[in-house]
């Protein structure tokens, strides 16, 4: 009976450990543009803008698989809204396998600081999908493990919902950010790629912590009743 609950009571342990690792997962962000403060910083960027305090970091475990938003006004939209790279860039959705992607919009590589904002760009990906940035031959994706040594190269900051232009509320406005160089050599500033992104929303139920927590309120429940047997 003492292996008995050992192994359950390790099992509980395990179990919420891993809960406790999927619940929650921040990428840092450099916060000097470049390294050396040389370029402008995403938070500089952000907050000029939608102004400080409008937009919310997304879990990174929550941002990686990607659905069209359940109250879609229009379909969904990319636009660009800053570059701080050398290399040209190629936002594109795609499967969740990463398997073909599809171009979305294309910023070139020169000049390096582009501040200008682009024209949104509608697309149609086939949900569940990913999102990709090619970058000098470099491809990576917004699901982790589609990337070398599962680096996460996209950030994602939900925007408070704003009127959409017919003084309407969309409430699917997301602001996808890249880092286009492998994490052993780049900067981690994921400032050089930014895009707003609307009427689509990541698929939050990829991972799913919730059933993991229930699982392991199972095993604890399991646990306790084992023990009262055993103390009779």
């Amino acid at each position: 009976m003492k292996t008995y609950l050992k192994v359950i009571t390790m099992s509980t342990i395990a179990v919420f450990l891993i809960c406790g690792s999927a619940v929650a997962l921040t990428t840092p962000i450099n916060p000097l543009g470049g390294g050396d403060g040389s370029e402008t910083n995403l938070t500089t960027v952000l907050n000029n803008i939608y102004g400080a305090g409008n937009y919310t970091r997304v879990d990174d475990l929550n941002d990686q698989v990607w659905r069209i938003c359940d109250i879609a006004t229009q379909g969904p939209t990319a636009s660009f809204k800053f570059k701080w790279a050398a290399n040209q860039q190629i936002l594109s959705w795609a499967p969740t396998t990463g398997i073909g992607p599809t171009s979305i919009l294309t910023i070139p590589g020169s000049p390096q600081n582009q501040t200008t904002p682009g024209a949104p760009v509608g697309f149609t990906p086939t949900p569940p999908f990913v999102f990709g940035d090619l970058s000098s031959s470099l491809q990576w994706f917004s699901k982790m493990s589609l990337n070398p040594s599962n680096e996460d190269h996209m950030v994602t900051f939900r925007i408070n919902p704003i009127p959409d232009g017919e003084d309407q509320v969309s409430p699917c406005i997301y602001v996808i950010a890249w880092e286009d160089s492998s994490l052993a050599t780049g900067d981690f500033d994921y400032n050089d790629l930014v895009i707003e992104v609307r009427d689509v929303t990541p698929d939050t139920a990829i991972p799913e912590p919730a059933t993991m927590l229930l699982l392991g309120s199972g095993l604890i429940g399991l646990a306790g009743f084992a023990r009262r047997r055993f103390k009779k």
